[in-house]
């Protein structure tokens, strides 16, 4: 399909934006055929009025997650700040529905164990988000959540086969076989700020076989804290933020208009500290948080900020826990 086809993806958006400026390449489209289900109501309409409907659409769903997570209407004023807020709006990226399906699959986990299956099957259109979930819910007991998740994948992946055909299978299969080891691109000269482990060892210049070392070595303690904190009597919230800050850590790639989603984890550390009270220099980190996106451009910071939120969910969870109720908006 064309979509997995750079150079013909590369046509197409020409007559749409231009030539591109420079040297910079065009996008290419790295998601998995359900992802086509998504943004093809979209297609049918001509490009400026899809692409504000995209915008406006995935917006309203990412500043309803947040205000359902922080169920505070000040949370308005604070979701629009981080840097990549307005690169999704000029770029039309799809991280607003990343942060909007992530935010609510963990927020609903108390109260809609179903709809939250049918959330994350549907983030499987960034599937490199989604490792962590079944080890954690399977931990955790959640099997509703789990058994729900897996048959909207089956479903999901299904209704992409009748709509676009076996074939789409291959073409994307193809399209990631043609992706450059060390970027994760189909572009060699794309050098994206990657803000993971992986991308700071990029940006430091390791070999590849070193950054998927200090990677891996990450991502099995960012898996056991983050299970055992599952395991633990602490608030929702806690656990919500802990599972969203290791989805974003164990992932070997995101970049800096996907910090979007970091307002996720965010939100729920807020939230607990809202709950409770705030703690030493959580009001420091929340600040952080918003502000990091606008230093992504030029350095791989995510991995430090998550880290950090992780380390305060974290101490949440460990020092003084207690049962609590289930969170609800």
């Amino acid at each position: 399909m064309a979509a997995d086809d750079y150079a013909a993806f590369a046509n197409l958006q020409d007559p749409l934006v231009g030539t591109a400026r420079g040297d910079f390449p065009y996008f290419h489209w790295p998601y998995p055929p359900q992802a086509l289900l998504l943004v093809a109501p979209f297609g049918l309409r001509p490009y400026v009025p899809a692409f504000v409907a995209w915008v406006a659409t995935t917006g309203a769903l990412y500043l309803a997650t947040i205000l359902r997570i922080m169920a505070a209407r000040r949370a308005i004023f604070v979701a629009p700040l981080p840097l990549s807020v307005p690169m999704d709006i000029s770029s039309g990226q799809t991280s607003f529905l990343l942060a909007a399906l992530l935010g609510t699959s963990l927020v609903l986990i108390p109260t809609r164990p179903v709809l939250v299956g049918v959330c994350l099957g549907l983030l499987t259109y960034k599937h490199n988000y989604g490792p962590l979930f079944p080890l954690v819910l399977a931990i955790a007991g959640q099997w509703r959540v789990v058994a729900s998740a897996a048959l909207t994948v089956i479903a999901f992946a299904g209704a992409a086969t009748l709509a676009f055909g076996i074939d789409v299978w291959g073409a994307y299969r193809s399209a990631m076989a043609g992706m450059n080891p060390e970027n994760f691109t189909t572009d060699a000269e794309l050098d994206a700020v990657v803000q993971t482990v992986f991308g700071v060892m990029h940006w430091l210049g390791a070999p590849l076989a070193v950054k998927w070392a200090a990677h891996l070595a990450t991502v099995v303690p960012v898996a056991i804290v983050v299970c055992v904190i599952w395991r633990r009597p602490v608030p929702d919230s806690v656990k919500a933020g802990a599972l969203a800050c290791g989805a974003l850590l164990v992932t070997p790639y995101m970049v800096n208009y996907d910090f979007t989603a970091l307002a996720i984890p965010a939100a729920f550390l807020a939230r607990a500290a809202r709950d409770t009270s705030f703690r030493a220099c959580e009001h420091l980190l929340l600040l952080a948080a918003v502000l990091s996106p606008w230093a992504s451009i030029w350095f791989p910071v995510g991995p430090f900020v998550l880290a950090a939120l992780l380390f305060a969910i974290a101490h949440r969870a460990f020092m003084n826990a207690v049962p609590v109720s289930p969170m609800r908006p």
